[in-house]
């Protein structure tokens, strides 16, 4: 059963990337930082070998904010590279953000023996859980680990303020983007990941990221961003460079 699930996982992003739709009504508002209030989370490493005991999981990251929940078989598009790769019997770990802040960018490292595995993920929001796939493609199979370990970078920043910017999808590979404040938004960066709703976690360390350089205020525009699917992806985060 565990294994005709996580299939499931790896066929339901490769049937996003082919039809490449647009869901159904989500709206994600934000607010227009210009400053980033940035700070980083460092690892602490396994240790002396001799000390290591093997543990299972779900195990906190040490040195961030970050639990890895499970360890999984992916098979599918690799995400962390290309959607035109596809890979089998893949380890994928699901990692989960547990603090108040957004992840910028995160390394998670885990240990089984001689064998190390490191996923690496950007853009994860608060209290969500994400699906990376192992970096250097390494097959599924550790079920116990001797470390766990990694790095962050976090922004202090609200990702979903309410007065600066509304997203609707209005159609089948259409998304309006309306800014609601009188001033002018420049550079508004839109991060967005597959995402599977039931039992609701992002898939893939890395994002799509759409560029919009200017919105006058008031304005709405129409936007196709590329690999948005519908009912297969979700906004991780909006971030905005500046307002005039």
């Amino acid at each position: 059963m565990r294994r005709t699930m996580l299939l499931i996982v790896g066929f339901g992003v490769c049937f996003a990337v082919l039809w490449l739709l647009l869901s159904n009504s989500v709206t994600v508002l934000t607010c227009a930082a210009v400053s980033k209030p940035l700070f980083q989370m460092h690892a602490q490493t396994g240790g002396n070998d001799a000390q290591k005991k093997e543990q299972t999981l779900p195990l906190p990251v040490s040195g961030t904010s970050l639990i890895a929940e499970q360890i999984m078989l992916y098979e599918g598009a690799f995400l962390e590279d290309s959607y035109t790769q596809e890979v089998v019997q893949v380890a994928a770990l699901l990692i989960r953000n547990t603090a108040q802040w957004g992840v910028e960018r995160a390394t998670v490292v885990l240990e089984s023996g001689s064998c190390t595995y490191v996923f690496e993920a950007d853009s994860i929001p608060p209290g969500e859980a994400v699906l990376v796939l192992e970096k250097n493609q390494r097959a599924y199979g550790a079920q116990s680990f001797t470390a766990c370990y990694g790095t962050s970078d976090c922004t202090a920043e609200d990702w979903s303020c309410s007065e600066t910017v509304d997203i609707q999808c209005v159609d089948i590979g259409t998304v309006t983007v309306t800014n609601q404040t009188n001033q002018v938004l420049i550079g508004i960066m839109l991060y967005y990941k597959n995402y599977i709703a039931d039992p609701g976690f992002f898939v893939g360390g890395r994002s799509n990221v759409h560029l919009i350089e200017r919105m006058e205020p008031g304005q709405t525009i129409y936007i196709y961003p590329l690999f948005y699917a519908k009912e297969y992806s979700r906004f991780a985060r909006i971030e905005i460079q500046d307002c005039l």
